[in-house]
């Protein structure tokens, strides 16, 4: 890539986009430390409106960049590191904090760097896999759980004819649960695929 593309691909809206969220991560964990579950209930609701912003710019970076025909290379590099910074950074505090589980933690971002890996040597061969349910599936659960454990604590749901008490690490806790027996489902089905394209190609070459 040119200087000038470098520079040009950068000052994309879409990728000032991406890099104002990997600039926020740390912001985003400072705030968690700062709510541990002793804190006053007013403290655990700065890290989850961090985190809803930066979910937004996920969302919007990703429309803008297709709406005005500013898919780059960069934008393809940046944007999955800067999710897999923020997963993994909120991981590791909540394990450090007592949240969560570190074998949890380590499920989830082993199976996200092999699954990247994977994807480049796929990509490598020119193997087309096509994305499954699964992956997204288990994204909405991990983003649930991340974010329920972000709030944390137990809170009264006035639902009218029942008033529950919700205990918001536990809710999130089980989200993770689900998103890692998601997570290895999806990739072991990438996986076999993968290994039958390869054996295809080279039954034909």
């Amino acid at each position: 890539m040119a200087k000038g593309d470098f520079k040009k691909d950068l000052l994309t809206i879409p990728n000032l986009l991406t890099l104002m969220r990997i600039i926020a991560i740390p912001f985003l964990v400072w705030f968690i430390y700062l709510s541990p579950a002793e804190a006053p209930s007013q403290y655990h609701f700065w890290a989850p409106w961090i985190f809803t912003i930066i979910a937004f710019t996920d969302v919007l970076d990703g429309y803008l960049a297709r709406k005005w025909n500013q898919t780059t290379v960069m934008g393809q590099l940046l944007d999955p590191l800067a999710d897999k910074l923020l997963i993994t950074s909120m991981l590791i505090a909540f394990v450090d904090q007592g949240r969560i589980l570190g074998l949890i933690a380590i499920l989830l971002i082993v199976r996200d760097f092999a699954m990247s890996g994977l994807r480049s040597i796929a990509s490598s061969r020119n193997i087309i896999i096509q994305a499954r349910w699964w992956g997204k599936v288990k994204t909405l659960f991990q983003m649930i759980g991340l974010m329920f454990l972000l709030v944390q604590g137990k809170y009264v749901w006035h639902l009218g004819f029942a008033s529950p008490l919700v205990n918001f690490n536990q809710i999130g806790n089980y989200s993770l649960y689900l998103a890692v027996v998601l997570s290895y489902i999806g990739f072991f089905i990438y996986l076999i695929n993968f290994i039958r394209k390869v054996f295809e190609d080279e039954e034909k070459s």
